[in-house]
C-alpha cells in the first residue's frame, strides 16, 4: 500500500494539514508515503490522478486507487483507519 500526497508550499489548507499528515506518516511506517509538489509535478501525473484541488491524498494498492482524500473530507486519521488492514 502507498499514500500519494499532492500539495504545494503556498496552499493554506496544505499547511494546515501538514502536522496531521506528518503524524499519520510517523504512525504508519509500514506504508510508503510519496509527496508531490503540485507546482513542480509533471502534468501527466496530475492528470492521471485527476488532481483538481489541494491537498489531495490517495491511498493506492499497486495501480488501483483505494481511496481519494481531500481536505474537506474529515480528518486524515479517520480516513486512514477505514482502509488500513
Amino acid at each position: 500500500m502507498e499514500v500519494l500526497v499532492f500539495s504545494t508550499q503556498w496552499c493554506c489548507s496544505c499547511k494546515e494539514i501538514k502536522p496531521s499528515l506528518e503524524k499519520l506518516e510517523e504512525n504508519n511506517k509500514d506504508i510508503k508515503f510519496t509527496h508531490y509538489e503540485a507546482d513542480n509535478c509533471d502534468i501527466s501525473i496530475l492528470n492521471r490522478y485527476e488532481v483538481d484541488e489541494l491537498p489531495t491524498i490517495f491511498l493506492i494498492d499497486g495501480d488501483k486507487i483505494i481511496s481519494k482524500y481531500t481536505y474537506s473530507a474529515g480528518t486524515l486519521a479517520e480516513w486512514m483507519k477505514k482502509y488500513k488492514k
